[in-house]
């Protein structure tokens, strides 16, 4: 039974840190293209953020500012209320 726990236990932790590492190469990917003016490629690293982490605010945020300076008002409201009701206390949600 113990060697099973910590398989386990490896695999979960390796997996975890494989995600962070991929969730990490994604954010600087999103806002290079996010800086070089390319909003939509930099839209798709920030879904791809959502993805791995569906509970992450910041990338909601993110790619609802990308939305906005797009005009897609719509999907930046949409983006702006999913990190709300993620994180109400963050407020940075609340200026844009």
């Amino acid at each position: 039974m113990k060697p099973t726990l910590f398989i386990l236990f490896i695999f979960f932790s390796v997996s975890y840190a494989f995600s962070q590492t991929l969730k990490d190469e994604y954010k600087d990917c999103a806002v290079q293209k996010f800086n070089s003016k390319e909003y939509q490629e930099s839209i798709d690293y920030f879904t791809k953020i959502i993805e791995i982490n569906p509970k992450d605010s910041t990338a909601y945020n993110d790619r609802g500012l990308t939305k906005e300076l797009l005009k897609d008002f719509k999907g930046a409201i949409e983006d702006y209320t999913k990190q709300i009701v993620i994180d109400s206390t963050n407020a940075d949600t609340y200026f844009f």
